[in-house]
């Protein structure tokens, strides 16, 4: 790839309290050279000190065309992301998470985007020990309901699998899929405009949004692509252990608000869910005092609050006016 014919990429990053893997995300970047770049870093109101960071890279790092946008309150995924866009010019955009480490195939994935304006293109995401993290399934009823604790306990009654992941067989080749990893990935200005210049629909925090996203190219017909030959290290695991937002309420809560959005069934899936998890908080409890040398996956007062956290997601989603 010619660096003088190099299109103009905007690379946007939302960050909250990731100071640690932000700084090895903006090194990697910057040591590819990229011209035509502009970054933008979105912080949500971070106490680590990652605005300073950002202050002092801007300066010191000129190629890297930083432009730090440094909110001062809490704000989450999709609004940060909807920050960087509304201030981006370059006529690509790669939505990344701070703890992505950039390297030298990420060429191949420019290289790719500049030729298939039309198409949006992910990586290949792989852990720190090279484990791939593969493309997934499309949230739907069907796959909501399996994935519940009830439908999970069929399934192995059953011996069935109806696994998240979907993994797939290339040559190397770009591989079509409806769901890749949401934590990079990359879309042209003119497919954006396609969508009314909108990724997602309103109102989501964090949880469920990049499935909102894919789902809304699957709609309006834009294809997907994984680049095997683009391999990233990703660091999701060590990310989604600081806390259980997503788990829980968030994720309740996105789960609703997509079915409702996508007219999925949604008061079947919502009265399933409450159920199910009223039943789990009396089931916890009676294996409690009957199994009580038994360790549980959460003491009585955890599965309260998650049962709590379960059904508030649920009457908050329904609460929000689409």
């Amino acid at each position: 790839m010619s660096r003088q014919s190099s299109p103009s990429l905007t690379v946007i990053i939302s960050t909250w309290n990731s100071k640690r893997y932000l700084k090895g995300c903006l090194e990697s970047l910057l040591s590819l050279g990229i011209t035509n770049l502009e970054t933008i870093v979105v912080d949500s109101a971070s106490t680590d000190g990652t605005s300073e960071y950002l202050t002092g890279m801007s300066i010191s790092n000129p190629k890297l065309n930083l432009r730090p946008i440094l909110v001062k309150r809490r704000v989450f995924w999709t609004e940060a992301n909807e920050i960087g866009i509304e201030h981006s010019t370059g006529k690509w955009i790669c939505l990344s998470n701070p703890d992505i480490v950039f390297n030298e195939t990420f060429r191949i994935l420019l290289d790719y985007c500049f030729s298939h304006e039309d198409a949006v293109v992910a990586p290949q995401l792989i852990y720190a020990d090279g484990r791939p993290q593969l493309p997934v399934r499309l949230l739907g009823p069907r796959y909501l309901v399996v994935y519940s604790y009830a439908g999970k306990f069929l399934l192995r009654i059953l011996r069935r699998d109806y696994g998240f992941q979907t993994p797939y067989i290339s040559d190397g080749s770009p591989v079509k899929v409806d769901h890749p990893m949401g934590s990079l990935f990359i879309v042209s200005r003119r497919t954006l405009k396609r969508l009314g210049g909108r990724l997602w629909n309103r109102g989501y925090l964090n949880g469920v949004t990049d499935s909102d996203a894919f789902y809304n190219f699957k709609v309006h017909g834009v294809p997907i692509f994984i680049l095997p030959t683009c391999r990233l290290i990703h660091f999701s695991d060590v990310i989604y252990k600081r806390g259980s937002s997503w788990k829980d309420y968030d994720c309740w809560y996105g789960m609703i608000l997509y079915l409702r959005y996508w007219r999925m069934k949604p008061i079947r899936i919502s009265v399933v869910f409450a159920m199910e998890s009223m039943a789990s908080l009396f089931l916890s409890m009676a294996f409690r005092i009957f199994k009580p040398h038994v360790k549980a996956m959460y003491s009585p007062s955890e599965r309260v609050r998650v049962t709590f956290d379960n059904l508030r997601g649920i009457v908050d989603a329904w609460r929000f006016k689409l």
